[in-house]
């Protein structure tokens, strides 16, 4: 559903696509009477030119005519422009968007993967953050740099060595406490 133009917006363009031409003429007519006097007198008899001051009114009024005749035909002059531009940037963007394709698959792949899969225990895990705290500590930390408290993932017993979860008080193990 399109809009009702406005009858005052008509009228302006109207005016323009009419006065704006119009002037255009008129300095067009004023140029070559200008012209045409500063020939003949340089070519007969050698006076100065009586007509030269029309070059001074050709100027301005060929200015003027021809902004308000942009101005007049503007919205048509983009509707053009927009009718011929938009074909071949559809193209264009279908065309990449078929080149691209598989690159964007891999690459949203990729990031399913990462969010989903567990971090790898290859030294390469992101940084641990503490159980206690919260503190973000480095990957090989095994106690919080913050309160102190085990980070790592396995709290080895002083006893006999076996692997404890860090928030454990006893060994799983041989149940001697875990000081």
């Amino acid at each position: 559903m399109t809009d009702p133009i406005d009858p005052n917006y008509l009228r302006t363009r109207n005016v323009l696509r009419v006065l704006g031409p119009a002037l255009l003429v008129l300095a067009v007519v004023f140029g070559l009477i200008a012209f045409i006097d500063l020939v003949i007198t340089m070519t007969s008899e050698f006076r100065p030119p009586r007509l030269f001051w029309c070059f001074f009114i050709a100027g301005p009024l060929g200015f003027v005519g021809l902004a308000m005749t942009s101005a007049g035909y503007a919205e048509a002059i983009a509707r053009y422009n927009a009718r011929a531009a938009a074909p071949p940037a559809k193209d264009t963007f279908n065309y990449m968007a078929e080149g691209t394709k598989e690159g964007v698959k891999s690459l949203a792949q990729a990031v399913k993967e990462g969010l989903t899969s567990p971090p790898s225990s290859n030294g390469d895990s992101p940084i641990t953050s503490c159980p206690g705290c919260g503190e973000p500590n480095e990957p090989a930390a095994k106690f919080c740099k913050k309160c102190g408290k085990p980070v790592s993932a396995q709290f080895p017993c002083k006893h006999c060595q076996h692997p404890n979860d860090p928030d454990a008080r006893f060994c799983d193990m041989c149940g001697k406490p875990l000081a």
